[in-house]
């Protein structure tokens, strides 16, 4: 007997939308051993208090230009956070990795819930 499958479900917030941005293609353009800005978004349409993280593949780096807190989003405005993202000098060109936006905000009744976006990144 054995474990065949793992799950974990987690509610997402319907008052977000989240993008990452990236050229035409879709890909989120890296370079290895060197940083590139990356730009994420969180809209909101209703007031909400959010905090977004970046999660990037193990020995990779994603640090945000600016602290990263709660912040207040009113309905219909948009949170714009900058990210400067490393990838290992070892990456492989041309094999996309995931990147990850993870959002945590709070609803009007202190529920917790968590939202994502995954784009792929990968060095030209």
């Amino acid at each position: 007997m054995g474990v065949t499958a793992w799950q974990s479900w987690r509610t997402e917030d319907p008052r977000l939308a989240l993008t990452i941005e990236t050229p035409p293609d879709g890909l989120v353009p890296v370079e290895p051993g060197r940083t590139v800005k990356v730009t994420t978004t969180v809209t909101a349409t209703t007031t909400t208090v959010v905090s977004p993280h970046l999660l990037v593949p193990d020995n990779w780096k994603a640090l945000p230009r600016h602290p990263i807190r709660l912040t207040p989003l009113k309905a219909g405005k948009t949170l714009r956070t900058r990210w400067l993202v490393t990838a290992p000098a070892d990456l492989p060109h041309h094999l996309p990795q995931p990147v990850r936006l993870l959002v945590r905000s709070r609803g009007k009744r202190a529920e917790q819930f968590v939202t994502s976006l995954v784009a792929r990144a990968q060095a030209g």
